[in-house]
């Protein structure tokens, strides 16, 4: 009976430090480790672009340029945002040499996105309801991974970027 008491006393405990370090996480603000993610798997592109993209509820901003992800890595036939998601991309005109990027620009600016030509972008970038930011590692190898970055003051950054080139 006494280790019943004890057992059911350390499980009330334990529930009450969850709820202080959910509590506390809450009002904390992002740390450092929560600023930026990495991610270096091939695999784990696509899908993590795929979530940002549907979890968009305003806007995303695009900078479109060579290499892309290959049709194999990108999930063709989904909806690209919400409707009533604003879309705004740039491409690069060298990337329209490529036959299923070009179907994927008309297919944004069919489902009322825009899109506008750039003869060179400094760099390839996604951002999702100014909230956050996707860009590669590697500029020249877009499998080796690339950054999830959720740090306000790099997002408005990087968001002047894009309205720089728009």
């Amino acid at each position: 009976a006494l280790l019943a008491r004890r057992r059911a006393e350390l499980a009330r405990v334990e529930g009450l430090v969850e709820r202080l370090h959910e509590m506390y996480e809450a009002v904390s603000g992002p740390r450092a480790a929560h600023l930026v993610e990495v991610l270096e798997r091939e695999d784990e592109v696509p899908a993590r672009y795929g979530q940002l993209l549907k979890g968009s509820s305003v806007e995303v901003l695009h900078l479109a340029k060579p290499p892309y992800v290959t049709a194999a890595q990108a999930s063709v036939g989904e909806p690209a945002v919400a409707p009533g998601v604003r879309m705004r991309s740039v491409y690069e005109t060298e990337g329209f040499t490529d036959a299923v990027s070009l179907k994927t620009a008309l297919h944004g600016t069919d489902q009322g996105g825009e899109l506008r030509l750039a003869a060179r972008l400094p760099v390839k970038l996604v951002v999702f309801d100014r909230e956050a930011a996707l860009l590669p590692v590697r500029e020249d190898r877009p499998a080796a991974g690339s950054l999830v970055v959720h740090s306000p003051a790099l997002v408005v950054a990087l968001v002047a970027l894009f309205e720089s080139v728009w």
